[in-house]
């Protein structure tokens, strides 16, 4: 494949639309059946904390062109109104690392708290972990924004973690 269609759907979610359990579309079609025989009997969703609209998403595959995820569509015959942005591969980015963190620290014996943070364009702008031992929060932040909006953020404490000291200017 040369030419990669960025405006098709690479990312998806597995169990209901607001899971937070990722999944990454292959491209090519020989994949693309290896990926359907591992996945065998899940739905896939366009993911609320992917931005999506939320509806079942079906996989499609192409010879000639990239194999993606696509919305089922109605009655009518059309796909449903979907206002997602971030389509390709590295849309889930903040699931992964929330997903995998988490996972890492628990095995290390680390008790950890994380959550998806909005702080301008959509539910994957940052990811904040919370380690309650050592009172540290740890932030993602996978959106630019300016330094005020960033400073204003930062000082913003999260819904589910207790305010800590900021030991950075000492």
């Amino acid at each position: 494949m040369s030419v990669i269609d960025t405006r098709l759907v690479q990312t998806a979610v597995i169990g209901t639309r607001d899971s937070d359990q990722p999944v990454i579309l292959p491209e090519e079609p020989y994949n693309l059946d290896q990926f359907r025989r591992h996945f065998q009997g899940k739905r896939f969703w366009c993911g609320t904390l992917l931005g999506g609209c939320g509806e079942e998403l079906m996989t499609k595959r192409y010879e000639t062109k990239v194999c993606h995820f696509a919305h089922f569509p109605d009655r009518t015959g059309l796909s449903p109104a979907c206002h997602r942005v971030a389509n390709g591969a590295d849309s889930a980015d903040h699931l992964f690392i929330k997903r995998d963190l988490t996972g890492w620290l628990k095995a290390q014996g680390v008790r950890v708290q994380a959550e998806l943070r909005k702080l301008s364009t959509g539910p994957g702008d940052a990811v904040d972990f919370w380690l309650p031992s050592t009172r540290q929060r740890l932030r993602f932040q996978l959106c630019l924004q300016d330094y005020c909006t960033w400073y204003r953020a930062k000082q913003e404490p999260t819904r589910s973690t207790p305010p800590v000291d900021d030991q950075s200017s000492q």
